[in-house]
């Protein structure tokens, strides 16, 4: 897969509550500051947030397992959920 933004995995720091919320990749290389009042909706942020590349990843993996499928308007128009991911990817590679 090409891609343009920070390879993964992306990790969290140690709970919010110790150390300011951030995700990184590798030593040091930070990829987001998570920001929220409500701690526990700021710790599923900070969660969701650094599965993404993994998210992508087996999300790609999928969409390839039905190459022909989505290829054809058709089956898309078929497999909704199929159809779901496809937008899904494309919007995580702002395409």
């Amino acid at each position: 897969m090409n891609t343009q933004h920070t390879s993964g995995p992306w990790n969290r720091n140690i709970r919010a509550g110790g150390k300011y919320p951030v995700i990184y990749s590798g030593r040091n290389n930070h990829v987001a500051l998570v920001l929220k009042a409500d701690p526990d909706e700021m710790e599923a942020n900070i969660d969701l947030i650094s599965a993404a590349p993994d998210l992508l990843a087996a999300a790609q993996a999928m969409a390839d397992s039905f190459a022909d499928c989505v290829k054809t308007e058709l089956a898309l128009s078929e497999f909704p959920a199929l159809a779901a991911l496809v937008a899904a990817i494309a919007k995580a590679k702002g395409q």
